[in-house]
């Protein structure tokens, strides 16, 4: 019903590399309560991680299916928490309209220590609620950082061509959305984040906060960037829309493009 995975529900300190999965449909109906908080935890190969894990080469090819109101669903993982997701692809459809943070390759990625995406592809159509990409639903992190008080997020190479809708905000073509931000007073703490390499051709619609490559990305740092990035969909929302992304705070936009 719940913490649904291909391959396993939920997986700890581990690293997952050289995966297929070639089903037909993994189809979700529960969810698990924290608190006041609704998770559903569903992947095409992983439903949830805990501690730090790792994902290289993993392909998800099954539609996914899920109606309740549960959050984390994602083609290859519904919630990740480590360091790198590098070469996974997405091609099946995934359909949770109800759901927050739903992705085609993720639907959230929480950092630990300086995580990297890398060489993630998603073709399917992705429906969501809130926090709707067609990489990665969500990136969120709010106190992972060095001894010295600061640490790089690196994204690169992302592709998107499937269309992304959110029935309510933040939706992107690659990512809906990115929150970096330190909370420890010492040090002056800095997330850095550095998105290059992103394109996305599918169509992008939701409420607010709606881009074709990001839906809403902060970072406490200046020296964030948006590079070399570019979108070619239709991007449609009712306010805060833009071809690149729907807004972005203390990230600088650099040499991207949008043709749509």
């Amino acid at each position: 019903e719940a913490l649904v995975g291909g391959i396993v529900g939920y997986l700890h300190n581990t690293a997952m590399s050289d995966c297929s999965n070639d089903g037909t449909t993994i189809k979700a109906t529960g969810y698990i309560t924290d608190g006041s908080s609704i998770n559903a935890f569903v992947g095409g190969y992983i439903g949830q991680t805990g501690g730090n894990c790792s994902i290289k080469n993993c392909h998800n090819k099954i539609d996914i299916l899920y109606e309740e109101a549960g959050q984390w669903v994602g083609g290859v993982c519904g919630f990740l928490s480590g360091l790198r997701v590098e070469n996974c692809s997405n091609t099946g459809n995934i359909s949770a309209p109800k759901s927050r943070c739903v992705g085609g390759i993720l639907g959230e990625l929480c950092g630990r220590g300086e995580p990297v995406m890398s060489e993630l592809t998603n073709s399917g159509d992705i429906t969501g609620g809130n926090s709707v990409g067609g990489i990665s639903g969500a990136f969120y992190d709010d106190w992972s950082v060095d001894s010295n008080g600061y640490y790089a997020l690196r994204v690169s190479k992302l592709e998107n061509s499937g269309n992304v809708v959110a029935s309510s905000d933040y939706a992107g073509g690659c990512i809906g959305y990115l929150y970096a931000n330190a909370y420890y007073n010492y040090r002056n703490p800095q997330i850095c984040v550095t998105i290059s390499g992103a394109t996305s051709t599918g169509n992008v619609t939701g409420k607010t906060f709606v881009g074709g490559i990001v839906g809403y990305a902060h970072s406490d740092c200046v020296d964030s960037k948006i590079t070399d990035c570019s979108a070619c969909g239709t991007v449609t929302a009712e306010a805060k829309v833009g071809g690149i992304a729907g807004q972005l705070n203390r990230i600088a936009l650099l040499d991207c493009s949008n043709e749509g």
